[in-house]
C-alpha cells in the first residue's frame, strides 16, 4: 500500500509540474533519459516541498536521497524505485489518463502479495499487474512496450 500512494504522489506532482510547464510530464533531456534525471525534474521544481521519501517503495534496497549541504536535494539511480517514462508527453495526449507513466523497476516478490508491479497512469490511477499481466517479455518487455526507463 505504502509503494501505491508513493507513485500515486508521484504522479500527482507530476501532474503539477505539467500545469506550469505547458501541460508536458517531467521527461529529461536525452535519449531515453534514466527515471532519476526524469524526477529531479520534480524536485527541482518543487524543492523542499518534495520529500525524498516518495521516490522509494519500501520493498526496495534503494534508500532515499539526502538533501546536500547546500540543502538540494539530488536522485541517483539507488534512490529511485520506480521505472519512469523517458519520452515527452503531453497531459492531452494521455487518452483520459490511460497511459503509463511509471512502474516499480523490479517486481515485488511472491511473498509480498504475488510476483508483480504497481503501475501508474497519467490521470493518478495505480493499479497491481501481476508478473503474468505485463505481458510477452515479462517486466522487460513491459518498460519497453510504455516507453519506461529504470
Amino acid at each position: 500500500m505504502i509503494c501505491e500512494n508513493r507513485l500515486r504522489s508521484m504522479v500527482q506532482w507530476a501532474l503539477l509540474y505539467a500545469d506550469d510547464h505547458a501541460g508536458w510530464f517531467p521527461v529529461a533531456e536525452g535519449e531515453n533519459p534514466a527515471a532519476h534525471e526524469s524526477l529531479q525534474l520534480l524536485v527541482d521544481a518543487f524543492g523542499d516541498e518534495c520529500d525524498p521519501e516518495i521516490f522509494v517503495c519500501p520493498a526496495s534496497g534503494d534508500v532515499p536521497a539526502v538533501r546536500g549541504v547546500d540543502g538540494k536535494l539530488r536522485l541517483a539511480a539507488g534512490n529511485v524505485s520506480y521505472a519512469w517514462r523517458a519520452k515527452p508527453l503531453r497531459v492531452t495526449e494521455t487518452g483520459g489518463g490511460t497511459v503509463v507513466i511509471a512502474c516499480d523497476k523490479t517486481l515485488h516478490p511472491q511473498e509480498l502479495g504475488g510476483a508483480g508491479v504497481h503501475v501508474a497512469y497519467s490521470g493518478g490511477r495505480v493499479k497491481f499487474l501481476t508478473a503474468d499481466e505485463l505481458g510477452e517479455g515479462g517486466l522487460d518487455g513491459f518498460l519497453a512496450r510504455h516507453e519506461l526507463t529504470r
